[in-house]
């Protein structure tokens, strides 16, 4: 558990926050597990940077644990379906539906149901 009266815990608290306000603000458990380990991948490697920002060296495997930890975050941020979505719904939603064609209108309705399924 992290100490929320240090910088490091609260940095990781308001990635918490960050994502659970993403998610509509009431993630479930599995999604406030998610957040949580997001949160620790990201303070990671931020104190990585910073050291690397000091000018500390950095040996190669902590380089490879580096590289896994921002997979692994990313992998996060899928999973929690947070990543471009509201983009992909908006461009949906900006489009003029009175000027497209059938196929057109077909077309984006397919993908508008694809992602109303992804939604947690």
């Amino acid at each position: 558990m992290l100490d929320l009266r240090t910088k490091e815990g609260r940095y990781a608290r308001d990635i918490c926050d960050g994502i659970a306000a993403d998610l509509g603000g009431a993630p479930n458990a599995a999604q406030q597990l998610l957040c949580q380990m997001f949160a620790l991948k990201v303070l990671r490697v931020q104190l990585l940077v910073q050291k690397i920002l000091s000018g500390e060296s950095v040996n190669q495997h902590t380089e490879n644990y580096c590289l896994a930890w921002m997979n692994s975050a990313r992998r996060d941020l899928e999973a929690l379906n947070v990543l471009g979505m509201p983009s992909r719904l908006q461009s949906l939603l900006d489009l003029d539906f009175r000027a497209m064609s059938d196929e057109e209108l077909d077309h984006a309705y397919r993908q508008l149901e694809q992602l109303i399924q992804r939604q947690p």
